[in-house]
C-alpha cells in the first residue's frame, strides 16, 4: 500500500517555524495566508549570502534544528557555519547565488534548504531578510555582519575567499 502523500502547510509570513503542520492527502490547496510545499525527506540546512550591487558573496551554510512533534514541525535552534560534502557544498552556494540573482535580492539573505536522502537540494523558502543564523554568523565571521551589509548597499564587497569563519557557535531554543 502506497503512503498518502505529505505537505507542509505554513504562514506566508513567520519565522522559526511558527505555525507550520505536516498535512497528509491529496486536496490540499494554498490559501491567501498560508503556503502549501511538498514534504521532502532530508536534511534542513540554510545559506547566507550577502547580495551587492554588481556580486554575490556566500557567507556561510547553516544546520537547522528541526523536528517533527505530532503534525507540526519545531525550530529548535542551529549550528553555524555546518560542514556538509564539498560537492555538496558547491551545489548550495551555486543555487544560492542563481536564486537571489533570480529574485533580484539585495543586502542579507537566508535560503532555507532541504539536502535530500538521495543527495539532491531543494529551495525551501527564500528569506530576504536578517535569520535567526545571523546570531551565530556574527559570532564566528571574520567581518562584521553590519558592516558588510552596508557595504552591499553603499560600497563594495569583499572577494569570498577574504570572509573566513572561525570556530562555531550552537545556539538552541528550549
Amino acid at each position: 500500500m502506497a503512503s498518502e502523500q505529505r505537505y507542509v502547510k505554513k504562514p506566508r509570513y513567520g519565522c522559526a517555524s511558527e505555525n507550520v503542520f505536516i498535512q497528509k492527502g491529496k486536496d490540499i490547496y494554498p490559501t491567501p495566508d498560508h503556503i502549501i510545499t511538498e514534504f521532502i525527506n532530508g536534511e534542513d540546512i540554510s545559506s547566507s549570502v550577502i547580495i551587492g550591487k554588481s556580486s554575490v558573496l556566500p557567507l556561510t551554510i547553516n544546520k537547522q534544528f528541526i523536528r517533527v512533534d505530532g503534525e507540526r514541525l519545531r525550530y529548535g535552534g542551529g549550528l553555524v557555519p555546518y560542514s556538509i560534502e564539498q560537492e555538496a557544498e558547491s551545489e548550495i552556494m551555486r543555487m544560492s547565488e542563481r536564486v537571489v540573482t533570480l529574485l533580484h535580492c539585495e543586502g542579507y539573505v537566508g535560503i532555507d534548504f532541504i539536502l535530500g536522502d538521495d543527495g539532491s537540494a531543494h529551495v525551501v523558502e527564500v528569506n530576504p531578510r536578517p535569520t535567526t543564523s545571523i546570531v551565530g554568523i556574527a559570532k564566528v565571521l571574520n567581518y562584521n555582519v553590519a558592516d558588510l551589509i552596508l557595504r552591499a548597499k553603499f560600497g563594495s564587497l569583499p572577494m569570498p575567499n577574504e570572509v573566513k569563519t572561525e570556530g562555531s557557535f550552537i545556539f538552541e531554543l528550549s
